[in-house]
């Protein structure tokens, strides 16, 4: 049955009439393993997906690490050795505070999308069907 919420056609399979039992374990069995097929692979795109998220938040991670270097070598650790503020060393520092100010938002932004992505993780079917009530135009057609 197209447009039908995979939900839907679990409980629709569930309340028909079957001519035997055996039918109707059958129709319910076909019915779910389409469902949950379909459920799998959703799962694995979610892990896909965050394993690519993985990959691209290190950048992120590795970029505030060198912030952090750079910001005790070349400002901090010299001022303390008794070095002269200078205008060479505040255009420095103030290169350095804008490079954290966007290694801070990409951190954020990476923490939100963390958070989306273990949500959806944590409950792969309730995401599938969070999904399917989204985008009508992606319910699969089912074996009822």
């Amino acid at each position: 049955m197209e447009n039908m919420h995979p939900d839907d056609a679990r409980v629709h399979v569930r309340s028909q009439t079957y001519p035997n039992t055996e039918t109707e374990r059958e129709a319910i069995a076909a019915v779910d393993s389409a469902v949950f097929d379909k459920v799998r692979l959703y799962e694995s795109q979610i892990v896909a997906t965050a394993q690519h998220f993985l990959d691209s938040s290190t950048v992120h991670t590795g970029a505030a690490d060198e912030l952090v270097t750079a910001l005790a070598e070349d400002i901090r650790y010299p001022l303390k050795d008794g070095a002269r503020p200078t205008p060479e060393l505040a255009a420095r520092y103030q290169e350095l505070r804008r490079d954290a100010e966007h290694a801070i938002a990409a951190l954020e932004a990476a923490e939100a999308e963390a958070e989306w992505q273990g949500d959806r993780a944590r409950d792969p079917a309730a995401a599938y069907s969070e999904l399917m009530n989204r985008w009508k135009i992606l319910r699969p057609t089912l074996p009822i």
